[in-house]
């Protein structure tokens, strides 16, 4: 579903990152599992979807009959006003598939407010980059400022566009593990591009074969002798893949970037030869100090480079009063503008989960008491969230924390020792009731991550300090046997559970993995922690 999380169809509003549908406005109540039939299909409107891969991409490993999936077509028919007889939105062709017939129209969500002149950067940087301009753009910002949210809609510009788009996230547990970002970068091209880009792969780049590719290929060539030639090979790879389409490569959360990923950056932008490739990072604020050898690398990387800084600031009143016109009637949005801007202090993150807050306050009202009672910080509000859990949720939800900002339902399931069709339905509930998990990767990546990093944090911090080691122990195990070359995340649970013995021992695996690829900075950070 190209262009954004959202898609408008007739009267009707789909959510693809919360599971949600809404008829003018109102909130349906369907079940994931008829919404995950609903976002396969919008993924190629008009194309015809197989029953059988219907149910990889809604059952994954599951054993599904004929009639759970009849049953689940039909309450989303029932749900959209569907006549199977006359279709408008949900043509069933016998023996062969589903169709969606109706015209669906993507959109971004709720209007960006207050970053007109971001977003005019921004394409101005776009436009370059198509032109051939090598570029590099900073988003940079306080915790909850909206870079993330800019972000996505300017991808989703640029995906219209006709750029090759490739993502990579920036972790605080990934800083001793070489390229993460850009593997995970890399690994979003190969899944969109299929073969071309695995073509390309092996003739520029064949170093990068094995760390992009999965499993064992007997075909796969000899690693590179140095990290010069690497890096040598991974630019080569951005220029035949931009002389295909316009690239873009974006970084969330450049702070928390591993060295290696900063010095191959550099590698890529620092050529003066003409390339159609545009660069764009998120920095958040203060996640640093000046004196962290982290921050002194950006800023060596960046001071050198030419690039554009965009710096996002909060919301003033007005600008608040315009984003909850978006939410509510005119009146209520003047009416509450002074009141909500006071509370979230303009902090875009509070003032989006205030009004989440206020819509579920006021679903029995006709309309929003002007004088509603406001939760007096975000942790507050995201605690009166968490105590409307049910046990099962909040449990799932802690669990999630231990495991990471960004988890599987596989892994969950076998950390909470719960059954993974359990674990799933539970998961798509809370995705579609609260807003706390976004889904991360496609549909069939089975894969969700918190809707932002304060929020991960309050449920962490919120752990009895036993039950949290007793947790990352078990997480430790586990990923020791479905992932045992991922040494700095097991490393990680090792350190957190109290176990000093087996952290050392990791470190010093991963410290000889980060050598393998010439990390040579992440080899030391983990020599020097075990």
């Amino acid at each position: 579903m190209a262009g954004g999380a959202r898609t408008r169809f007739g009267p009707f509003l789909f959510d693809r990152r919360e599971l949600r549908l809404w008829r003018d406005g109102s909130p349906i109540d369907v079940t994931p599992r008829a919404l995950g039939i609903l976002d396969a299909l919008l993924e190629r409107p008009g194309e015809l979807i197989s029953k059988d891969e219907l149910i990889a991409k809604v059952w994954p490993r599951t054993v599904v009959t004929d009639a759970a999936v009849a049953k689940r077509v039909q309450e989303l028919r029932s749900a959209l006003g569907d006549d199977a007889r006359a279709p408008i939105y949900l043509h069933t062709l016998y023996r062969r598939g589903f169709k969606f017939v109706g015209d669906a129209t993507p959109e971004s969500g709720a209007p960006l407010v207050g970053r007109e002149a971001a977003l005019l950067q921004l394409g101005r940087a776009r436009q370059s980059a198509l032109d051939g301009e090598r570029g590099v753009v900073l988003l940079s910002g306080e915790a909850g400022i909206g870079k993330t949210r800019l972000l996505t809609h300017f991808l989703d510009t640029c995906e219209v566009a006709g750029m090759i788009v490739a993502s990579g996230q920036c972790s605080p547990y990934g800083r001793d593990q070489p390229y993460s970002p850009l593997l995970a970068a890399l690994a979003a091209i190969a899944e969109a591009m299929g073969k071309p880009f695995e073509a390309e792969l092996r003739q520029h780049a064949p170093s990068w074969v094995q760390l992009v590719m999965a499993g064992d290929d007997p075909s796969t060539p000899p690693f590179a002798h140095n990290r010069h030639m690497l890096l040598l090979e991974l630019t080569a790879l951005f220029g035949a893949l931009a002389q295909r389409q316009p690239v873009v490569l974006a970084l969330e959360d450049i702070h928390w970037s591993d060295p290696s990923s900063l010095i191959a950056l550099d590698a890529l932008v620092r050529p003066a030869a003409r390339t159609r490739l545009l660069v764009v990072a998120t920095l958040r604020e203060g996640a640093l100090e000046p004196d962290d050898p982290g921050w002194r690398a950006i800023a060596s990387q960046l001071g050198s480079v030419r690039h554009t800084q965009i710096r996002l600031t909060r919301f003033s009143t007005a600008d608040v009063e315009r984003y909850l016109g978006t939410r509510f009637d005119v009146t209520t949005a003047a009416q509450l503008a002074s009141t909500v801007h006071g509370r979230a202090e303009g902090l875009p993150l509070y003032v989006a989960w205030l009004s989440d807050w206020m819509q579920d306050a006021a679903l029995s009202h006709d309309r929003i008491a002007p004088t509603i009672s406001l939760p007096d910080s975000l942790v507050r509000l995201f605690e009166l969230q968490l105590t409307a859990l049910s046990n099962d949720a909040f449990e799932l939800l802690e669990t999630a924390s231990v495991i990471g900002p960004e988890f599987s339902i596989d892994t969950l399931a076998q950390v909470l020792e719960k059954d993974p069709h359990w674990t799933d339905t539970l998961l798509r509930d809370v995705l579609r009731s609260s807003g706390m998990l976004i889904p991360a990767g496609n549909v069939r990546s089975r894969r969700f991550a918190f809707t932002h990093e304060l929020l991960h944090d309050t449920l962490y911090r919120r752990i009895e300090a036993g039950r949290a080691h007793a947790l990352h122990r078990r997480c430790a195990q586990l990923l020791r046997r479905i992932h045992p070359g991922d040494w700095g995340e097991i490393a990680r649970h090792h350190e957190l559970a109290g176990d000093p013995a087996h952290a050392a021992e990791t470190r010093i695996a991963a410290a000889n993995a980060a050598l393998a690829k010439h990390g040579f900075e992440e080899a030391c950070r983990n020599f020097e922690a075990a």
